[in-house]
């Protein structure tokens, strides 16, 4: 079998050696193919665009990033020729065929930056009522536009007629609309009556116990042509409806007693804060407001076993007393105006400052009032209702 397998393949053999022999004495040709590879295609720039990317307007363009891929060369980033001008950035790239990418960017220029206001002074003012405000005014300097202070809108009035807080903006805007404001906070201010003690020298406090009694209405009308303001240590009366008069009015209004009974009222500190709690609460039920002004009612030189505790008691609980250092003597069963006048004038010729005690429930009282009013007035004195502030004319 072997040995006929090996025959056949030594006449194939001999049959295609003849083939070869007959084909190369015939002219047989062998021919070359070539195959040639041309590159057409351009290379490709690719641009990187950063998120929420700009460049402010007085800065060099940072660049982003940017990629160049060739099919034939691939990554030919290093051969990309970059040129920039103002507002766009030119990218350029050959491969080794010639092929040419050009691609350009925008420069994306923003201003995000608002402008910085500077107050000229201080940003915060205090002023009493009637002094003048001064406008110092403000500057604006912006980080393109430079200073833009001449585009700042002032807005917000200060009357300085009326005791308030006010507010006085500065506002402005640069050249691609951010904006920028401060503010001025004004505090205008009335002057306590300490600062006008000092200020005016000669001052009167008119104050008036016991009442609102029926010759209070009269003394309103009094007070009102003269425009002077006084106190009232009330108490309660079968009046009490006049409290919210005299707070409506201008007046001081402050606590008296409940119950003007001494035995009662100074028997210990708890029975003192029982009365002056329930008088709190009327004058809060007639004025809506909570005085700390309070006068204990015959002066703290009395009941000098209780007195040197409960002076210190209230002040530590914030209120402030007080006593007077001018007595109109009008605390007789029977008086006169005349001597009222007389007592009033001779001791507030001795101070400055006076506290002047009067009672609304005497009619002889009232009476001297017009003309007590009359003589501080030519006498250079200034009426004033106390405040917490105000000369105490402490007694001890």
């Amino acid at each position: 079998m072997k040995k006929g397998i090996k025959i056949f393949g030594i006449v194939v053999a001999v049959v295609l050696a003849v083939l070869i022999v007959h084909q190369l004495l015939n002219g047989w040709s062998i021919v070359h193919h070539i195959i040639k590879l041309v590159d057409t295609q351009a290379p490709v720039i690719t641009l990187v665009t950063k998120e929420d990317y700009y460049t402010k307007y007085d800065e060099e363009y940072q660049e982003e990033g940017f990629s160049a891929i060739d099919d034939f060369d691939g990554d030919i980033t290093d051969k990309v020729v970059v040129t920039k001008d103002k507002e766009k950035v030119y990218y350029k790239v050959s491969d080794r065929a010639g092929n040419e990418t050009k691609v350009e960017r925008e420069i994306p220029y923003d201003d995000r930056t608002s402008p910085v206001i500077t107050l000229n002074g201080d940003s915060k003012v205090e002023l009493y009522v009637d002094e003048e405000y001064i406008e110092r005014d403000a500057v604006a300097v912006d980080d393109i536009d430079g200073d833009i202070s001449h585009r700042i809108v002032i807005e917000g009035d200060v009357d300085t007629q009326k005791a308030g807080s006010y507010q006085v903006v500065y506002q402005v805007k640069d050249n691609h609309e951010n904006e920028a404001s401060v503010v001025r906070d004004v505090l205008v201010k009335e002057k306590t009556n300490a600062q006008r003690e000092e200020e005016l020298g000669k001052v009167i406090y008119l104050t008036f116990d016991d009442g609102p009694g029926p010759y209070t209405n009269e003394l309103l009308d009094l007070l009102d042509r003269y425009q002077v303001k006084a106190t009232f240590f009330v108490c309660n009366t079968a009046y009490v409806d006049l409290i919210k008069e005299e707070y409506d009015r201008g007046h001081s209004v402050a606590i008296h007693a409940y119950a003007h009974d001494y035995e009662k009222l100074y028997k210990s500190l708890d029975a003192y804060y029982e009365d002056l709690n329930k008088m709190s609460d009327i004058i809060y039920k007639q004025t809506g407001e909570r005085t700390k002004l309070l006068r204990f009612p015959g002066g703290s030189s009395i009941r000098k076993e209780i007195m040197p505790t409960l002076t210190k008691d209230v002040m530590d609980k914030g209120y402030q007393y007080f006593d007077w250092n001018v007595s109109s003597g009008d605390g007789a069963a029977e008086g006169t105006a005349e001597g009222v006048l007389a007592r009033v004038t001779e001791g507030c010729a001795l101070h400055d400052v006076n506290v002047v005690l009067q009672h609304d429930s005497k009619k002889w009282s009232l009476d001297a009032v017009e003309d007590i009013i009359k003589w501080g007035l030519e006498n250079g004195y200034t009426f004033l209702p106390l405040d917490e502030t105000s000369y105490p004319a402490h007694h001890i």
